[in-house]
C-alpha cells in the first residue's frame, strides 16, 4: 500500500477525543503505524510522537507545539503511544502557515541529523482548517521508519539517505496507491534520474535502477533525495495531481500522501 492510513473495526476504530480548545489553539488525535508494516507503533516499542513547526524544520529547528495526553516522562510535548499507537496533542497554538508537522522518533531522543536509536526521525504533514481541528481525511496516520528500514534504503539507493537533505517521499494515491506517476517540479528542473528513486513492488525496497519516465510502481511512491524545498506535483495515472511546496531535511524522512485535484 501507500501512505493511506489504516481504519477498520474494533478497540482501535476510534480515535482519541480530542477535548474543546481555547481560541487560537488546535488539538490533532492520530495514529502511529510502520510505514511499511501498517502495524500500530507503540509505547512499548521506544517510540513517541510529536507536533512540529514545519518551518523551523527546514532551518533544522524542532520546535515542538502543543501539550501531549499523556505525555512521555519528561516531555510534555512529547506524546507517549497507546496499544493501538494512537496519540493526542492539544493546546497546538495557529501558525501562520496554517500547517503543522507529526514526527515519530525515539522517545526522549535530543533533536539532531545522525540516526540513532530504533526510529528514524520520520515526518508527515497536516492542515490547519476552521474549526480548532486537524484535517486529517487524507493525513490521518502518522509513519513510523525504523532505523533498520531506514538503512537498508541507504543501502539501496547506494548513498546516505539520511544526508543531503534527507528523504522526500511521495506516495500518489486515489485512495489507492496509483502507479505510472512521474513527480514533477512545476518551474525547476531538479527532479532527475539521480536523485528520484521508484520504490518497487513494497514500500521496504527501493528500485534504482527503475527509469524516471516509467513513473511509479505498485506502491505509487517514490522517494527523493538529494531534496529541496520546490513546488511539487506529478504527471500520469490517468489524473491530475496537486501542486504543494515540501521537501525534507537533512536527517530526516518526510512523508506526503500527493492528493488528486478535482
Amino acid at each position: 500500500g501507500g501512505a493511506g492510513g489504516a481504519g477498520g473495526a474494533g478497540p482501535c476504530a476510534a480515535p482519541l477525543a480530542c477535548p474543546p480548545q481555547a481560541q487560537g489553539q488546535l488539538c490533532l488525535s492520530g495514529r502511529a503505524l510502520g510505514f511499511v508494516s501498517k502495524a500500530p507503533v507503540t509505547a512499548a516499542m521506544g517510540a513517541c510522537a510529536r507536533v512540529l513547526n514545519p518551518s523551523d524544520l527546514l532551518f533544522g529547528m524542532r520546535t515542538e507545539l502543543g501539550a501531549a495526553m499523556p505525555a512521555s516522562p519528561g516531555n510534555a510535548h512529547e506524546a507517549t503511544l497507546d496499544e493501538c499507537g494512537r496519540f493526542l496533542v492539544h493546546q497546538i497554538p495557529m501558525l501562520g502557515i496554517q500547517a503543522v508537522a507529526v514526527a515519530v522518533d525515539d522517545c526522549g531522543e535530543p533533536a539532531g541529523t545522525a540516526p540513532s536509536g530504533s526510529w528514524a526521525f520520520s515526518v508527515v504533514g497536516a492542515e490547519e482548517v476552521p474549526g480548532q481541528t486537524i484535517d486529517l481525511a487524507t493525513l490521518r496516520t502518522a509513519f513510523a521508519v525504523p532505523t533498520v528500514t531506514g538503512d537498508a534504503w541507504s543501502a539501496q539507493a547506494g548513498r546516505n539517505l539520511y544526508g543531503m537533505g534527507g528523504g522526500y517521499i511521495l506516495c500518489y494515491q486515489d485512495p489507492e496507491p496509483i502507479a505510472g506517476v512521474v513527480p514533477t517540479s512545476p518551474g525547476t528542473d531538479y527532479l532527475r534520474q539521480s536523485n528520484t528513486i521508484y520504490f518497487g513492488d513494497d514500500l521496504g525496497h527501493l528500485d534504482p535502477a527503475r527509469t524516471l519516465d516509467r513513473g511509479t510502481g505498485p506502491t505509487g511512491c517514490v522517494l527523493i533525495n538529494p531534496s529541496m524545498l520546490v513546488n511539487h506535483s506529478g504527471m500520469g495515472g490517468g489524473r491530475t495531481w496537486e501542486t504543494v511546496l515540501g521537501g525534507a531535511f537533512d536527517g530526516a524522512f518526510f512523508i506526503y500522501a500527493m492528493r488528486v485535484r478535482r
